[in-house]
């Protein structure tokens, strides 16, 4: 068994459970990484339990290799154990039976090695197995808390196993932790073993004295080979000596245990160390700011130091649960609170030495402690490091100045972001059609970093089997983890909210925590999907309407959570804010208004007003409201046009993966389909007229934006034009029924003089108001 830090107390109850409750005489040894993870003082407390402690951290067996984390200590233990035969069990599996008996089952006797599965399968599209030379193993992934192995007849693979563990900063990469080492190293070497058919079950509970609370996920039922249940893992949820432990109704140990854990509690005062010596000092806020440094003790879990910066944030030190902290309370009972991004976690009040005392308001609820140490921390200056703050910006699509408007998005946010902070980029190729093949040159200048994270093997997301998906989209989520997993950053920018998931491994990392979190939204994605949702139903596309209420349903949850939780929250019209602040009044996060941007061309020629006079429609065609509109200009506002006159003209239809539908308006003889172009200035140069017929979407077009650049007159509907700051009949003609929007085409095409002046009038807005400026980098950046 490994045993320390946050695992004392789950240790003790399973030694007490084995000894007292199954009368387990075998000999057991507890391995640990040193005296700051298990201090000799509480070392001793476990004398009664007849054990042999290790110190891994001191073993001159392991000269080249020293483990620094539990995960790579299980290895360790398991080879260079003084046992030949060893059951091998994690200190929170609670065992249900005495697990000696587990030697004289026939499966052992004959392979020398069993295991437990986990509840996922292994995962075929993990490089790790090409990595290795070996085929992936079908079937559960191996679950690493319980493990009997004959290391006589299996010393290749426990030697393996050491090597990937030695080798973690590589390997680890790859592999959730020690658990897949064992099962890539008995795979590799065709190494004999058994496994159990029946998988593990989850586990909730309640915690005492609050048994009709939310239910709490503890851990999973283990079974024997018979189905039989064989032991409690607190995978979840670690046994606590303070603090309330969930129990469930079928774990007949939950006695047993309690009673040893109120035992530990009579014994042992919590402390892994003696805790600095406050400094006395009672002035609250201005306490918090001059000394900024602060012991955390979470009484019998751990102790970490937590940084309290002056904006509210709490930097280094901190985990998920520490994000956070704020004074409440009038002066005669003022309270410091410390939250997460979800909820508080902690209460404290000031002793009258200086330093805070209270408890966890959520899960265990656990005492805390909050010791001040002033001048125990050395704060660098502005002249020792770079001031700017790093950041790591997440993109589901390569940015680009032309071309796809989700690119343009991409790459004019991120041209901002490089003025105030250090920027690496990782793109997430979520959207390849139509994506740029090349980034623009100035990314190579200014960014530090760019990493694109591909899909696992060869294929897209599209020619995946169903049976498949998940697991393939796990493999890709892992890949993107990866790109930059020995990296930590002050600022995570993710854009758009579909790319959440994506970056998951990022946001949920131990160094991360501190980071500012920002979301570009680009628009309110609820609103938009509702739309799509009325746009299919037109269409009769009652597959597309559903899918898109549900992604409705899941974006205004989403959205809501994220301006609770987040720190900043980017939307690139003042109707989107607005929109936003009504849909959540009281929210967390800061909302900006980003505007698209475009970057202005120059030497712009005049229309052409040749004959045919061109009509041009640009947009991404796979999107399906860019199809819609050209498939509803085309049977709706095309007719009218040669009902109303007999005025010659073609429209050009530009841009990347058009639809069969749209493909087939080809048909007509007013209409080409261009498809995809490396650039849209040539397409611009020949239009006279410029549509947007939009029935569906949200945010604000860069395609009109753009137009407006080229100046070149707009026809366009209203929902295609707002949170832009137009006006019809000034810089465009707005019309959303088929008529108008034809006779406005028809004005326009006939009316130079008034078309001339709305060009003009576009690109003079643009000038003034969405034009892209050259990159300056800047030296300061206000947190």
């Amino acid at each position: 068994m490994a045993i320390g830090g946050r695992h004392v107390a789950g240790g003790w109850a399973t030694l007490s459970i084995l000894r007292q409750v199954h009368h387990c005489r075998l000999p057991i040894e507890i391995w640990h990484l040193g005296d700051r993870d298990l201090p000799p003082s509480v070392r001793s407390l476990f004398d009664e339990f007849d054990v042999e402690f290790v110190d891994a951290s001191h073993d001159r067996r392991l000269a080249q290799f020293r483990p620094t984390t539990g995960w790579e200590l299980k290895s360790v233990a398991i080879s260079l154990s003084r046992f030949a035969e060893v059951i091998y069990l994690d200190a929170d599996n609670v065992p249900l039976v005495d697990p000696g008996s587990l030697f004289d089952d026939p499966r052992y006797r004959s392979t020398g090695a069993l295991f437990w599965p986990d509840i996922r399968n292994a995962n075929r599209f993990n490089p790790i197995w090409s990595i290795t030379g070996t085929t992936a193993p079908e079937g559960p992934e191996f679950e690493s808390g319980l493990i009997v192995v004959d290391k006589l007849r299996h010393w290749p693979e426990l030697q393996l196993t050491m090597h990937f563990n030695e080798h973690s900063h590589f390997y680890y990469r790859y592999l959730l932790g020690d658990k897949d080492t064992f099962q890539l190293a008995w795979t590799r070497l065709n190494g004999r073993f058994a496994l159990p058919r029946k998988l593990p079950e989850q586990v909730f509970g309640t915690h005492f004295g609050n048994s009709s609370g939310p239910l709490a996920l503890i851990g999973v039922w283990q079974h024997d080979f018979n189905g039989a249940r064989i032991t409690l893992h607190h995978t979840d949820t670690p046994l606590v000596a303070w603090g309330r432990n969930p129990t469930h109704p079928e774990f007949k140990l939950s006695g047993h245990r309690d009673v040893a854990l109120a035992e530990l509690r009579r014994r042992w005062d919590g402390y892994f160390e003696a805790p600095p010596k406050p400094k006395l000092n009672s002035n609250l806020p201005a306490e918090i700011e001059s000394i900024r440094w602060y012991r955390y003790i979470i009484q019998g879990i751990e102790c970490r130091d937590l940084e309290f910066l002056t904006d509210g944030h709490i930097g280094s030190g901190a985990l998920r649960a520490e994000r956070f902290w704020r004074l409440d309370g009038s002066d005669a009972d003022r309270r410091l609170i410390i939250s997460s991004r979800e909820h508080d976690t902690c209460e404290l009040r000031m002793r009258d030495d200086g330093s805070w005392v209270g408890q966890w308001t959520q899960f265990q609820q656990s005492p805390v402690e909050l010791i001040p140490l002033a001048g125990l921390h050395h704060d660098a200056t502005e002249a020792e490091i770079d001031p700017r703050p790093k950041l790591l910006y997440v993109t589901p699509v390569a940015p680009a100045e032309l071309g796809n408007g989700l690119a343009m998005r991409a790459a004019n946010v991120l041209r901002l972001l490089l003025e105030t902070h250090r920027v690496t980029v990782l793109v997430i190729p979520l959207y390849h059609r139509g994506a740029a093949t090349t980034l623009p040159t100035w990314m190579e200048a200014f960014c530090e970093d760019i990493r694109t994270a591909q899909p696992p093997m060869t294929y897209t997301r599209e020619n995946v089997p169903d049976r498949d998906v998940e697991q393939w989209e796990r493999a890709w989520i892992e890949e993107i983890g990866r790109a930059y997993d020995d990296q930590s950053f002050d600022v995570i920018h993710i854009f758009r909210m579909f790319t959440l998931k994506y970056a998951q491994r990022y946001l949920d990392s131990a160094t991360n925590q501190p980071a500012t979190l920002q979301l570009d939204l680009d628009d309110v994605e609820s609103r938009t999907q509702q739309r799509l949702a009325r746009l299919y139903s037109r269409h009769r596309l009652d597959a597309g309407r559903t899918e898109a209420l549900r992604m409705a349903t899941w974006a205004e949850v989403t959205e809501r959570q994220l301006m609770n939780s987040w720190d900043r929250v980017f939307v690139c019209s003042a109707e989107d804010k607005v929109e936003l602040d009504a849909r959540v009044p009281t929210h967390r996060a800061e909302i900006v208004v980003l505007p698209n941007r475009v970057m202005l061309p120059v030497d712009l020629p005049p229309p052409p007003r040749g004959t045919p006079l061109t009509l041009l429609c640009v947009g991404t065609l796979s999107y399906f409201p860019n199809a819609d509109g050209v498939i509803w200009f085309c049977r709706e506002v095309l007719p009218v046009i040669r009902e109303l006159s007999a005025v010659q003209l073609r429209l050009l239809v530009v841009g990347t993966g058009a639809t069969d539908e749209v493909r087939d308006l080809a048909h007509i003889p007013e209409v080409e389909i261009v498809g995809e172009v490396e650039r849209v200035d040539e397409w611009y140069q020949q239009a006279d007229l410029v549509i947007v017929p939009l029935r569906a979407g949200g945010g604000t077009r860069i395609k009109l934006i753009e137009a407006m650049a080229y100046q070149r007159p707009i026809v366009s509907t209203s929902i295609a034009a707002e949170g832009l700051a137009v006006t019809d009949g000034i810089h465009l003609l707005i019309g959303d029924r088929p008529v108008v929007f034809a006779r406005h085409c028809l004005r326009l095409l006939q009316d130079a003089s008034l078309a001339n002046k709305l060009a003009a009038n576009g690109r003079k807005l643009v000038e003034e108001r969405y034009a892209l400026r050259e990159i300056e980098v800047k030296a300061t950046l206000a947190r």
